[in-house]
């Protein structure tokens, strides 16, 4: 019976995947139904269920142990509904994660992954071709930029760019498809507008074909390899000058003279770095240390919670600490850590990782927002090595 009721989660969670771009368009289509929350909170429930029936009982207790302490630390403050949401955040890559790690006979593929990407891409495309989706940008930012139905381009963004290496590892055996694929996410990019996006997917490209062009390039002639120089200094340069006809330039020339990058030397600055490049969240990781700093002892080991009158920096790592204080994220990277050590993961796999983590790093929305991080955990599924495959 116990095994049974094992694989009707498991197909639920096969379902929950293929719906995670419409939960997503769900939150602009639906805004007065909670629904996003609601399926993700029970298949939340549901991965729980399957670990408990399953009898992976002594990691998940650690989990449940921590976020039982997070629970009675703002209860016992009175903010413990305020608080609700965020923990439901924090608990989600954990057990997600874990779940994933014990996860056997599960039809999910690298092919299934790719429809799922296509439709959060075509999605994007064809709303921009219909003028029927949203601005990436608030009305008075001045800034140009589509991101069709989703209403966080952040977490969009950080999806496409992290999931990317794996779509292009599955597409590569069919060379059409492989291209189709890489134009569309570029053109989705190119519409979207933001710098992160852009700029993370001409990364993954560059990665993945420079050993490809370099093979290539080693066996030409003398007289070839001249020729090629030429040719890609050419496209190289007429690629920079397109760009500055994009979205991404304007957008970032805007946002240098709004907060006064006037030379490029400003660029390289703390003001310009933190301003052009971090959107200001350098500032707000000053002002969140400030409020942290003279927080009582509870609070810088358990964290700050939700607080109405300050802003998240949207740099993960420190949202993690302020927010969840000391013991928030040192468990994380602990359990982030034993999952990468208990999986082996493939080349695309670990660049997928690396990818998600540096977003994290940079412009947030990935560790403990589930639309994201649901994807991470998925790595330790789809993406690990199998015995027989070689290191």
């Amino acid at each position: 019976m116990k095994q049974k009721i094992s694989t009707y989660l498991k197909y639920y969670i096969f379902i929950f995947l293929f719906a995670q771009p419409f939960l997503d368009m769900s939150v602009t289509l639906l805004p007065d139904i909670p629904l996003s929350t609601i399926i993700r909170g029970l298949s939340l429930v549901v991965a729980l269920m399957y670990l408990v029936l399953t009898k992976r009982y002594k990691f998940i207790m650690f989990i449940l142990s921590i976020f039982l302490c997070f629970v009675l630390h703002f209860y016992f403050q009175d903010r413990l509904s305020e608080n609700l949401d965020l923990l439901f955040k924090w608990i989600y890559l954990p057990v997600f994660g874990y779940f994933f790690l014990n996860l056997k006979e599960f039809p999910f593929s690298k092919k299934h992954l790719t429809i799922i990407y296509l439709v959060y891409i075509n999605v994007i495309l064809l709303t921009f071709l219909t003028n029927t989706g949203l601005d990436s940008y608030r009305f008075g930012d001045q800034k140009g930029g589509f991101s069709g139905l989703f209403l966080s381009v952040n977490e969009i963004s950080a999806i496409i760019i992290g999931l990317f290496p794996i779509i292009l590892s599955y597409a590569e055996i069919k060379k059409r498809t492989m291209i189709f694929i890489t134009i569309e996410v570029i053109l989705t990019a190119l519409i979207v507008g933001t710098k992160i996006l852009l700029f993370g997917c001409l990364f993954v490209l560059f990665v993945k074909a420079c050993p490809f062009f370099y093979r290539k390039f080693s066996k030409l002639s003398a007289k070839k390899k001249i020729a090629s120089i030429i040719i890609t200094t050419v496209i190289l340069c007429g690629s920079i000058y397109a760009f500055t006809f994009t979205n991404v330039y304007k957008n970032m020339l805007i946002q240098a003279k709004f907060f006064h990058v006037d030379e490029i030397q400003d660029l390289f600055s703390y003001h310009g770095f933190n301003k052009v490049i971090f959107n200001d969240r350098l500032d707000f990781v000053q002002d969140n240390y400030e409020i942290y700093r003279s927080a009582s002892t509870s609070d810088k080991f358990l964290g700050l919670g939700n607080l109405s009158n300050q802003k998240f920096v949207e740099i993960d790592w420190f949202d993690l600490w302020f927010r969840f204080g000391i013991i928030g994220i040192v468990s994380y990277i602990t359990m982030i850590f034993y999952y990468i050590k208990n999986r082996k993961l493939t080349k695309s796999g670990y660049f997928s990782l690396i990818l998600f983590l540096a977003i994290a790093t940079t412009s947030g929305h990935v560790l403990f927002y589930p639309a994201v991080c649901i994807y991470i955990a998925l790595l330790l599924f789809i993406e690990a090595k199998k015995e027989t495959e070689s290191s």
